[in-house]
C-alpha cells in the first residue's frame, strides 16, 4: 500500500489491505482477531476509525474470502468535512495466538490523503 491520494470533501474512495505475515504470505482470516484502521488528520484529530469489529463508534471493516484482506469505502458523507491538509492511515492488527499476548500490533502509517478544499460539499 503506497498510494498518496488527492481527497475532495464529497468524494468516496474504496481502500484494500492484505495481511502478510513476515514471509509475505496472506495471513488466514482464522488468525487474525480484530484489525483497525485510524484514519489522523495532520492536526492530531482523529477523523475514521474502522474495525473488524466494530466496537461503538467505528465503522465496518469488510472481511474478503482472499485470505488476510480487508476493504472499506469511504463514503461521501464521512469525509464532506474534513479541513484541507494530511490525513495519515494507521493500520493495527490482533491475532490469535497464544504466543502473542501484547494486544494489537502497529502495521504501518502511511500519509494516504491530501485534503484539498472543495465547495461540492455546500451544494
Amino acid at each position: 500500500m503506497s498510494a498518496l491520494l488527492t481527497f475532495r470533501p464529497g468524494q468516496s474512495d474504496l481502500i484494500t489491505i492484505t495481511y502478510k505475515d513476515s514471509v509475505g504470505v496472506a495471513i488466514p482470516h482464522s488468525e487474525i482477531e480484530d484489525v483497525r484502521w485510524i484514519f489522523r488528520h495532520s492536526n492530531g484529530d482523529t477523523v475514521l476509525k474502522c474495525s473488524k469489529v466494530s466496537p461503538a463508534g467505528w465503522e465496518d471493516l469488510k472481511e474478503h474470502a482472499d485470505a488476510g484482506k480487508y476493504t472499506f469505502e469511504v463514503l461521501e458523507e464521512m469525509g464532506k468535512d474534513w479541513a484541507n491538509g494530511e490525513i495519515h492511515l494507521e493500520w493495527w492488527l490482533k491475532l490469535t495466538n497464544p504466543d502473542f499476548t501484547e494486544g494489537f500490533k502497529p502495521m504501518d502509517v502511511i500519509h494516504y490523503y491530501d485534503v484539498v478544499g472543495t465547495n461540492y460539499s455546500n451544494e
